[in-house]
């Protein structure tokens, strides 16, 4: 027998709802990671969502596949599964992504044998860009609940997003002579980059046992710390064949 959830009702707590807590992890790379864990089986939640820049995903558990705000837009031609979880916030509806204030409203049904909710479960964010978001019950749709009623949360939490910086550049763009090196006919490029981005953690520049007087920190590698001396050299010489750079990721 199916256990339905419709979280349009708000649902009064009772005695035995359980309790559930979340926490966010940043990932590093323009996403967080949401998770819940309880000391019952979520069976549907309503959570508000407020970011100072927009949001362009939501992942959801896959139990969690009746979204009540579509299935009331749709009425009887509505389609068991489909539709998304994204809602407005303080009026029945749905709503769309990106967006920078929105509500996560999705429940579950189980089928007792494969389909079943959990105690715990992850909901990743994704905003490509640094954020700080705050995600907290939605009342208007009954926040989160058990079988039960309403759980106890620790709701609201606030939680930064970073995008990890920016990803570094092909070989290709700065290997002018397609060798899968740059050498000394591409220092120009190198320069410009690290002069636009203060360093090039990507890159390091091999050297031979006849030039350690450029390898400034002794660990058998010019890097961005030593390409004054490489600058330096360059122009005093013409060229420094000794040199290569090879993509360092």
């Amino acid at each position: 027998m199916k256990n339905c959830f419709f979280a349009l009702l708000a649902v009064a707590a009772v005695a035995m709802a359980g309790s559930v807590t979340f926490t966010a992890t940043d990932n590093g790379d323009g996403t967080a990671t949401v998770s819940y864990s309880a000391d019952a089986a979520v069976v549907g939640f309503a959570l508000d969502v407020d970011s100072d820049v927009d949001v362009t995903d939501v992942a959801i558990p896959s139990f969690f596949d009746v979204f009540m705000d579509y299935a009331n837009e749709e009425g009887e031609s509505y389609v068991y599964g489909e539709g998304g979880p994204i809602a407005a916030q303080d009026a029945a509806g749905t709503a769309s992504l990106p967006s920078a204030a929105f509500c996560i409203s999705a429940g579950g049904l189980e089928d007792d044998e494969t389909d079943v909710p959990s105690t715990s479960g992850d909901i990743v964010v994704t905003t490509g860009a640094a954020a700080s978001v705050t995600i907290g019950e939605n009342a208007l749709r009954g926040g989160v609940v058990d079988y039960d009623g309403a759980m106890d949360t620790n709701l609201p939490i606030t939680f930064d997003i970073t995008d990890g910086g920016t990803e570094p550049p092909e070989c290709a763009a700065y290997d002018l002579d397609g060798n899968n090196f740059v050498n000394a006919e591409d220092i120009t490029a190198l320069v410009n980059y690290i002069n636009n981005n203060g360093s090039a953690p990507f890159w390091s520049i091999a050297v031979d046992e006849s030039n350690g007087a450029y390898d400034v920190d002794g660990n058998g590698f010019i890097n961005a710390e030593d390409i004054t001396a490489t600058v330096n050299y360059i122009n005093n010489n013409g060229s420094a064949p000794f040199w290569s750079i090879s993509c360092d990721y």
